[in-house]
């Protein structure tokens, strides 16, 4: 056993304040990154679970990615110095679905780094011409062999957040229990279908790799990591009033995909005015654009917004 795995041991009593040490260390390396693309992939790793580990033991462990950029950590710097291959990786992706972004980020990582071995990459299960299902990604690290489900997913609570569907997508279109649901129950079993156990074999540990953010007004259940910063939410028509109520100083509008890794590192050019977005009487929010990220400085703290629709969830 490594001194990394001992440290994050289950059974040591210095688990959490060591985790959170870590923490402080992945933060301070995602500030000396400069590349957008880097910063991204760094946060994909380093950033800790959205749910609780405790009550989801399908969930990739903490202490493992901590484990796996840390290992890593001159890969990340020597990336950012030269970071064109991860460009050109993920630029079909970066315009188009963040799911498909995250997933690339990650499949690149495996592929290149200098302790992983890919796999499986995006393997489709076909029965009688029919897809039934992909397995994302399947890699060796460390003498074991890792099976990873990978989402990047934001939602928002509603009522008192006590069960899965009242997390809700800010566009209102997607649920926590939906995506878990499908995760649990169909994706990670695929992974005993005798065409992906020809080329894996059958000892393959399997887990859900989900990372995004999650956004909440109130007190929220203990299911979700209290390790993660939680952010609020706000209707378009509350949030000129909230601006001015809490004395908001600095504002940056977070653009796809770079809001990944930029509620811990904004960029500068992300800031906008806040004189114009008060007084702007057109929508914020239209169709194509059904909500907004936001980074708000209030005193010394940032607070993590994300702006919906006055009629969310419908």
């Amino acid at each position: 056993m490594s001194a990394t795995t001992l440290i994050y041991s289950k059974g040591n009593i210095n688990y959490l304040g060591e985790f959170y040490k870590m923490l402080r260390k992945a933060s301070e390396v995602l500030q000396k990154l400069e590349n957008p693309h880097v910063r991204n992939l760094f946060w994909a790793l380093a950033s800790p679970n959205t749910l609780a580990e405790e009550e989801f033991p399908q969930l990739f462990p903490d202490h493992l990615m901590q484990q796996l950029w840390m290992e890593n950590e001159d890969f990340f710097y020597a990336l950012d110095e030269a970071p064109h291959t991860l460009e050109n990786y993920t630029e079909r992706y970066s315009q188009g679905r963040l799911g498909h972004y995250f997933e690339a980020l990650l499949r690149y990582f495996i592929e290149k780094s200098p302790s992983t071995e890919s796999v499986l990459s995006n393997f489709q299960i076909n029965e009688d011409k029919t897809t039934i299902g992909e397995i994302d990604l399947v890699f060796d690290w460390n003498g074991t062999r890792y099976h990873w489900e990978i989402a990047i997913k934001y939602f928002a609570m509603i009522n008192e957040g006590l069960t899965w569907r009242e997390w809700i997508g800010p566009s209102g279109d997607d649920r926590l229990d939906i995506k878990l649901n499908h995760v649990f129950e169909h994706q990670i079993p695929l992974i005993t279908h005798p065409q992906v156990q020809r080329i894996v074999g059958e000892n393959v540990q399997s887990y859900l790799f989900l990372k995004g953010k999650f956004f909440a007004n109130t007190t929220y259940p203990d299911w979700i990591n209290k390790k993660q910063e939680v952010g609020i939410y706000l209707r378009e028509k509350e949030i000129r009033a909230f601006i001015k109520k809490e004395q908001i100083t600095e504002i940056y509008q977070l653009e796809r995909p770079h809001f990944l890794a930029d509620f811990e590192k904004v960029q500068d050019k992300f800031k906008i005015v806040i004189d114009e977005l008060q007084h702007q009487r057109t929508p914020l929010l239209t169709p194509d654009n059904p909500s907004v990220f936001y980074r708000m400085r209030r005193g010394k703290k940032y607070i993590d917004v994300v702006m919906v629709a006055n009629c969310w969830p419908r």
